[in-house]
């Protein structure tokens, strides 16, 4: 089972001054933020990894949009880190996520998708070292996780659904930055070709 555990905000955000038609919205989740508010990923019952929610929910949901996008498409994977993992069985893509603002040990996630089967790889690389990957004690699992690709799908479109909702309710007039009516529009497609919207 792959979990993103996020805390609901409503903090009102004011027009930022330097706001323009090509400013991404994205850049301003941060904002948004309660005190001390939680984020982080589970998979399974042993890897629970906590974010820097401040730092890192922008980077968490500009990534899964990303591979949620690759993953739902079947587009042509990424080979960023593939040497560390096992070769890619034919007709299996490979899509991650880091998160840079843990500094010189960045977790990593792994996603091998074929079908409707998923595995899920937990790894730290060394930045700006060495580029090396490993399994750091007491975060990562060395073992694979196994998962399915529509559960993986649906929590990552409801993460993304409700950061969106979120961001609306905290400045109405969002929709003047770039790019949120149009992600707005395929996160809700998608959520309707799947039963997610009554």
């Amino acid at each position: 089972m792959f979990k993103i555990q996020y805390t609901k905000t409503q903090i009102p955000l004011s027009d930022p001054d330097f706001v323009v038609d090509t400013f991404r919205y994205t850049s301003i989740i941060g904002d948004m933020l309660i005190e001390n508010p939680k984020l982080s990923i589970k998979i399974g019952e042993k890897y629970h990894l906590i974010l820097n929610a401040e730092d890192e929910i922008d980077i968490l949901y500009e990534g899964v949009l990303h591979v949620v996008q690759d993953i739902i498409q079947y587009k042509k994977g990424y080979t960023s880190y593939n040497r560390c993992l096992p070769p890619l069985k034919e007709g299996e893509q490979h899509y991650s996520i880091i998160f840079p603002d843990f500094y010189y040990e960045l977790p990593i996630l792994f996603f091998r998708c074929k079908a409707e089967n998923v595995t899920i790889y937990t790894r730290t690389v060394s930045e700006p070292v060495d580029g090396t990957v490993f399994v750091k004690p007491n975060r990562d699992i060395e073992a694979p996780f196994y998962c399915n690709r529509t559960q993986i799908i649906k929590e990552c479109l409801a993460f993304l659904h409700q950061v969106m909702v979120d961001l609306k309710q905290a400045w109405p007039n969002i929709e003047i930055t770039e790019n949120y009516t149009k992600d707005w529009e395929e996160i809700q497609g998608y959520r309707r070709d799947l039963g997610m919207v009554e």
